[in-house]
């Protein structure tokens, strides 16, 4: 009657912890999934503007008007705002009755570039250039940065158009225009100031194929160790209780390996859980 009571509450608690681990990693899957999709989308704001700006050219805050923006050039680069966007492309959209424009400073836009400062990679940095509310590949000269190509941009057949502009040489430089996929993050520019990245941002781009930052990598590293320390820790204590009940009850040898090996899927579980949420993490 004993045995049999020890062998029923063994396997109450291997499936209540089965339970437990699989409903918090779902989860927590579902919060970093939500999470994923702001970030890629992003919050857009909405001010005012006296210019006719299209979606997808990068604006500054006007240094005349309160709360209003107009086109980005490198004058007004320390000004930077962010993209014009549609009122429904942000997951969030902040405005008033007054906005004229919806503006994003974060997520995947699309953004008017130029080759003026070259072909552009996926990747590189994009900045400002002497088109109004046009991007290029940013270079030493830059002093901010709008965020990072998504892609590679054909100039030579997907290109939305062509202008003249005036070169240092005084002669006319034809400059072609394309649309393409921006992950805003204005910061400082690292064009010319790179340092050598730690091994553990390396190792986390080529993970999740694009580039992160050291506090990524350092939340889905911490992630990791913890999720392999409570896994081992539930296996020894279950290897631990194993050899104690079978040392108290020979006869419970075939219950016990059971309630070992559920204990041991569920550890595996709350690895496989926790390297997924760590993966996502690197790619919000």
């Amino acid at each position: 009657m004993k045995n049999s009571q020890n062998r029923h509450w063994q396997k109450r608690k291997a499936t209540k912890l089965s339970g437990f681990t699989v409903v918090t990693g779902l989860c927590l899957l579902v919060a970093i999934f939500t999470i994923q999709i702001v970030s890629a989308v992003g919050i857009s704001t909405g001010y005012k503007t006296n210019e006719e700006i299209e979606q997808g050219m990068i604006v500054s805050l006007s240094s005349d008007l309160e709360n209003s923006v107009v086109k980005s050039t490198l004058a007004n680069e320390s000004r930077i705002a962010g993209v014009a966007v549609s009122s429904t492309s942000g997951a969030i959209s902040l405005s008033s009755p007054t906005s004229d424009i919806q503006v994003s400073s974060d997520g995947s836009v699309k953004v008017y570039v130029s080759d003026l400062g070259g072909e552009i990679k996926k990747g590189d940095y994009i900045g400002l250039s002497n088109l109004r509310g046009i991007g290029v590949k940013a270079s030493s000269s830059n002093q901010y940065v709008l965020g990072t190509a998504l892609e590679d941009v054909d100039f030579s057949s997907n290109y939305l158009g062509s202008t003249n502009v005036v070169g240092a040489s005084e002669e006319n430089i034809e400059s072609k225009i394309a649309l393409t996929s921006v992950m805003l993050e204005i910061k400082d520019n690292p064009v010319g100031n790179e340092k050598a990245k730690p091994f553990l941002v390396v190792a986390g781009e080529s993970i999740a194929g694009k580039p992160v930052s050291f506090p990524q990598v350092i939340v889905s590293a911490l992630i990791i160790v913890v999720v392999f320390v409570i896994a081992g820790a539930l296996l020894f204590a279950a290897i631990k209780g194993s050899f104690i009940s079978i040392g108290r009850n020979p006869l419970a040898v075939k219950s016990i390996h059971g309630s070992l090996l559920r204990v041991s899927v569920t550890s595996g579980l709350i690895i496989l859980i926790g390297i997924g949420i760590a993966y996502a993490i690197l790619l919000v």
